[in-house]
């Protein structure tokens, strides 16, 4: 996604292709990816090709090696305890 900058310079908007990890998917059919591709908060491409994920956002697109890292889906849980 390319946002306009108040200069009228197009700009991405956190776009990051991850590579070099095991991406941990949590499906079952398909439970580990190799590329993962991020467009802010939106997950845009998640497999194994590079050239399909770039195909997705921008040429400016920040590239990150891994380095043999592991990813795995966060969990948000917004509720609290109160204690009285």
């Amino acid at each position: 996604m390319k946002n306009s900058s108040k200069a009228g310079r197009p700009e991405t908007a956190g776009e990051v292709i991850f590579t070099g990890g095991r991406i941990h998917t949590l499906e079952e059919a398909r439970p580990l990816a190799s590329v993962l591709a991020v467009r802010g908060r939106e997950l845009v491409s998640v497999g194994s090709s590079p050239a399909e994920a770039a195909a997705r956002l921008s040429p400016a697109a920040r590239r990150e090696d891994l380095g043999g890292r592991v990813v795995v889906p966060g969990l948000l849980d917004g509720h609290a305890h109160v204690v009285s």
